[in-house]
């Protein structure tokens, strides 16, 4: 084969891939999220979050494609049950939006003052990453 043919074969496969992956993790979606869990931080701090977010983002669906199947059969796990989960905590998870209480502006100004880039440190991998931005 020519550099010509590897390159457009890998060219195909790159935009196959952008296109499978767009889909799953939603960026339209998760947006609006990062900012709400993120209120009250700077731009800088902010910046800086979405930067560890993607990294573990990018970690996570490594391991799951390297060793996600294997993973799987040693804790004896079927893929249809982890569907299952997925969708319980997708339910579980919108079950407590439906029912959570209105806004609360006294905690809402509290964690604005108080987010700090440690915080946003302690944020980005739970919920940020998982199970928000790469989730079920």
């Amino acid at each position: 084969m020519q550099l010509n043919d590897y390159l457009r074969v890998f060219g195909g496969s790159f935009f196959f891939a952008l296109a499978t992956l767009l889909p799953f993790l939603n960026p339209p979606a998760i947006a609006p999220i990062f900012l709400s869990l993120t209120e009250g931080a700077s731009s800088s701090t902010r910046m800086i979050l979405a930067k560890r977010v993607a990294i573990n983002v990018c970690l996570m669906l490594v391991v799951a494609m390297v060793a996600g199947n294997v993973l799987l059969s040693f804790f004896g796990i079927s893929l249809s049950i982890v569907r299952v989960g997925g969708g319980m905590l997708v339910i579980a998870s919108a079950w407590r939006l439906v029912n959570s209480p209105d806004a609360d502006t006294e905690r809402v100004a509290r964690m604005a003052e108080s987010f700090t880039p440690e915080m946003a440190k302690a944020r980005a991998f739970y919920p940020l990453t998982f199970p928000i931005s790469c989730g079920p």
